[in-house]
């Protein structure tokens, strides 16, 4: 792949790049009932991946304070979904998702870290189902 200006703005346009502090995900797959990628793994690393997303049922819970919460995860918005060790790691779609994106987290610590003890991470682009 090019890093050309044009080719840049190009992927951002598509959603086709992922923000990383370290951990780098190649061969990132989404077909019409699973997402897949996979973790380019360090020697004497362990990576754990969630995969996050928010159901289409969130807002008819009928916990008026859970639905009216402030706190998104208490209203089902943004829950974990998902969760894997594997250096290819893959969601299989219910079908009830709105979409679902992938946090990884590296056993490794950074070595710049903007917090003593931050892990190296990667976040994927939110994926819709299906499409």
């Amino acid at each position: 792949k090019s890093l050309t200006p044009q080719s840049i703005i190009a992927a951002m346009e598509r959603g086709d790049f992922y923000a990383s502090s370290g951990v780098a995900v190649h061969d990132v797959r989404l077909a019409r009932r699973k997402y897949s990628f996979r973790i380019q793994p360090e020697a004497g690393v362990t990576y754990t991946t969630w995969f996050i997303g928010t159901r289409k049922n969130f807002k008819s819970s009928s916990d008026l304070p859970k639905r009216n919460s402030l706190k998104p995860s208490e209203a089902g918005i943004g829950e974990i979904l998902g969760q894997s060790q594997s250096l290819e790691p893959s969601y299989t779609f219910n079908g009830d998702e709105l979409y679902v994106r992938a946090e990884i987290m590296a056993s490794k610590k950074k070595a710049n870290p903007y917090v003593a003890g931050e892990h190296e991470r990667a976040w994927l682009q939110p994926v819709r189902p299906g499409k």
